[in-house]
């Protein structure tokens, strides 16, 4: 099976990539499965000027995604795996989703505009996707008591297409033509195809903030969980979220508000005075048809 790895971003005027660190590290971890290929595409294929305009960048954004599904047209690829450049993934994620019965799959992180909710949509039988299940608390424990749900979408923020989606399903903006990005008209798309769409619940991701925070998906309702800047002063591993997470000596790093006294008081941590946005300062390692191992 081989996979192309999208990751879309853009320049910044310094002339680094807008790529978080944190989410090349995290593809450079996946855990690639035997029998599988992926190509790695840290894309800056962008033909409209960055102007900080929200909309008008998305046109950068809609472009990005077309490409992508060409390429998976056009080549010899089985599914196609994006991850945003502000995410971060575990190690685990593509295991999970490959052994998914589904012909899209989604990892869960929260939407981080206005009031951050769960990227998971409620299933519905309908033409339009539905309301965030972080409204339906019932279903949000549903999904992390089983590790997934079905759902109506969305979201390109860590997600498996599979091919046979990409051939008959464009890329395109809404309906009305008014706003370019494409995400929710693919999972309207899919729904009305009856193509099966599954969050997994048990591949959380973070979403880094422009502040250079991270939200991460947790507990039954799906809340929010704010992390904090830190300098390890000793290694040290954590469980957090009922995850171990291992803290490297010398290093920043992220850590939920709730887990971070504890390691202060012990002399494991400092925290770091917060800065208003992290930015690359040097363009990732990853390169385009390269393979994760």
């Amino acid at each position: 099976m081989k996979i192309l790895l999208f990751c879309p971003t853009y320049e910044l005027s310094n002339g680094s990539l807008a790529v978080h660190k944190e989410t090349l590290a995290s593809i450079d971890n996946l855990i690639i499965p035997e029998g599988v290929t992926v190509d790695v595409n840290v894309s800056n294929n962008n033909p409209y000027p960055i102007t900080g305009v929200t909309k008008q960048d998305h046109e950068n954004t809609l472009y990005q995604y077309r490409h992508a599904r060409q390429m998976i047209l056009e080549g010899d690829y089985d599914a196609l795996l994006t991850i945003e450049h502000d995410m971060i993934i575990p190690e685990d994620a593509l295991v999970k989703m490959l052994d998914t019965d589904a012909d899209v799959v989604y990892g869960l992180y929260m939407f981080r505009h206005r009031t951050p909710i769960l990227n998971a949509l409620r299933d519905v039988k309908a033409r339009w996707v539905d309301m965030s299940v972080s409204f339906f608390p019932e279903l949000a424990k549903k999904g992390i008591k089983q590790g997934w749900l079905e759902v109506s979408g969305s979201g390109f923020g860590c997600t498996l297409i599979h091919r046979r989606v990409l051939e008959k399903l464009d890329i395109r903006r809404v309906e009305n033509g008014s706003h370019p990005c494409p995400d929710m008209p693919f999972a309207t798309d899919c729904l009305r195809n009856n193509f099966r769409q599954i969050c997994r619940f048990d591949v959380p991701c973070g979403h880094i903030k422009p502040d250079g925070t991270v939200l991460w998906p947790t507990g039954e309702g799906g809340e929010v969980v704010n992390t904090i800047k830190i300098y390890v002063y000793r290694s040290f591993n954590a469980s957090i979220s009922g995850r171990s997470v291992h803290f490297e000596e010398g290093t920043e790093s992220e850590i939920p508000e709730a887990n971070a006294d504890q390691f202060v008081r012990a002399g494991y941590i400092g925290i770091v005075a917060p800065k208003p946005a992290v930015k690359v300062v040097r363009k990732p390692k990853t390169k385009s048809k390269k393979a994760v191992k």
